[in-house]
């Protein structure tokens, strides 16, 4: 059994499903773009966790894998053949994501096209056609169903064809359209909803196997700052001692770009401030920015500083902020 995936996320080939997601997170976050603009090294190495995670975070192609029927990019390692005249090297096997595993690429809103493999694989599917005009409606993450439909010649339904795709999570939160090449095949714009969440799934009509439709899955991948809960955002903002007891006006990061808010005098780490409608967009009305303040020591002690607050804490005596917690 291969070993390569496993070792991309740092995890045992034992490794419980919880275990290589939490793996890939934490790597995610750590090499995400975003967070390290211009870094080459740093975005091939989040491409290549990705993929890992694109396999071994799928049940059914982790056990796949893990019996040696597809590689590290989900190719097929034994041509399976379909319907007897297949789809060119590797086949295409019998289930309805098998061949398309290929379809796995990174928008983190610096590259705009299908890497590798998935350009020739669509290019054998379609024939060499250009794609047909309309193309997909976005699925909000409700199931499929799986029934596909009729196809010329096949005397009954053709079934779906799904595939994943990660998505950077401000292109999830504010949509993105991406202009996609497909060698041979022209070119297809892919609509990423705005508010598009983890599961979203997206129709590509007569993009599947045989005419069918091709189901695409989003993946949000994690931010280094940002937080989601439904359409609202959350962030960590440090500040300095001097700014949460005098009070200041400091940046913070938004999905748009920066904005100014007020830290009031006498803030404590954890208060939380709200930046009204700077959350995800939606149709009932775009969620909120909520910053949580977190008080930032000096590095190193300072005994000014020391002297200062023995002083202060002296002359101030202050109840036991503890009084009421219970075991």
């Amino acid at each position: 059994m291969s070993r390569i995936l496993y070792d991309r996320l740092g995890v045992a080939s034992t490794a419980s499903d919880a275990e290589i997601k939490s793996a890939y997170r934490k790597l995610a976050k750590k090499y995400h773009p975003d967070s390290r603009p211009g870094d080459k090294a740093a975005e091939e190495k989040f491409k290549q966790i990705s993929a890992a995670w694109h396999i071994l975070g799928d049940p059914a192609q982790r056990k796949r894998y893990d019996a040696g029927e597809i590689d590290e990019e989900g190719r097929e390692r034994v041509a399976a053949g379909f319907g007897g005249g297949g789809f060119g090297a590797g086949g295409f096997g019998g289930g309805r994501n098998a061949g398309f595993s290929g379809f796995e690429t990174h928008f983190d809103g610096r590259n705009g096209g299908f890497g590798g493999g998935f350009a020739d694989l669509f290019e054998e599917i379609l024939g060499g056609r250009g794609p047909r005009a309309g193309g997909f409606s976005d699925m909000g993450g409700a199931g499929m169903g799986g029934t596909g439909r009729g196809g010329p010649g096949m005397g009954g339904s053709v079934p779906d064809t799904e595939a994943r795709i990660t998505v950077s999570f401000t292109e999830a939160a504010l949509g993105a359209t991406r202009r996609i090449s497909l060698s041979g095949a022209g070119e297809l714009d892919l609509k990423i909803p705005a508010g598009a969440t983890d599961g979203t799934k997206l129709r590509l009509r007569g993009k599947g196997q045989g005419g069918g439709d091709l189901i695409v899955r989003l993946e949000v991948a994690p931010h280094p700052t940002f937080r989601r809960e439904g359409n609202d955002i959350h962030l960590d903002l440090p500040v300095t001692l001097a700014e949460a007891v005098l009070g200041a006006k400091v940046d913070v990061p938004t999905l748009d770009g920066q904005a100014r808010i007020t830290v009031p005098a006498g803030s404590s780490s954890g208060r939380k401030l709200r930046l009204k409608s700077k959350g995800v967009p939606a149709r009932s009305g775009a969620g909120d920015l909520y910053v949580h303040l977190k008080i930032v020591l000096p590095d190193q002690p300072d005994p000014a500083l020391q002297a200062a607050v023995k002083d202060w804490a002296e002359a101030h005596p202050q109840p036991d902020p503890r009084r009421n917690l219970k075991g």
